[in-house]
């Protein structure tokens, strides 16, 4: 469960700029279909957002009692909950003013400043997660040879 972590939050960071982009491209071209496909983009980043979350408080269980990398651990999951939130913001925004007819309209700066914040976030956070990555590369267990974040995905 704990290798899903890092996937999921790659998957966050490849969705949520794109579906930022695809607002970009359907504001400048003036096409919708580019917002029906960014929708569906942003929609499907929170719920990749939300399952990095469910998955990294899961994974932070397991890691060794190390009072340095505890607080990393700490920091990195404090941005993970406001990054699900901005996110989540910038989905309920974008979704609320499209459902009013209004992000076509001059709103749309809204919802892109809201995009750009919470890819701000994003990746601070993913940079976070990094650190807690690098900070055990020294420091893994000397019996298995393995961190929680190096498991299989297809171990037992």
């Amino acid at each position: 469960m704990t290798a899903l972590h890092p996937i999921l939050v790659n998957l966050t960071m490849f969705l949520v700029p794109l579906a930022l982009a695809g607002d970009l491209l359907a504001f400048v071209a003036k096409k919708p279909a580019f917002r029906r496909y960014a929708g569906f983009l942003l929609l499907s980043g929170l719920v990749a957002a939300l399952l990095a979350v469910i998955t990294g408080t899961l994974m932070a269980g397991a890691l060794a009692n190390d009072p340095p990398l505890q607080e990393l651990v700490s920091r990195h999951q404090l941005f993970g909950q406001i990054t699900l939130a901005l996110i989540a913001l910038f989905a309920g925004v974008r979704f609320y003013l499209e459902k009013k007819g209004r992000l076509e309209s001059g709103r749309s700066w809204v919802v892109i400043l809201l995009g750009l914040i919470a890819i701000g976030i994003l990746f601070r956070t993913g940079n976070l997660g990094g650190q807690v990555e690098n900070y055990q590369e020294p420091h893994l267990n000397q019996e298995s040879g393995k961190s929680p974040t190096r498991d299989s995905l297809f171990e037992e």
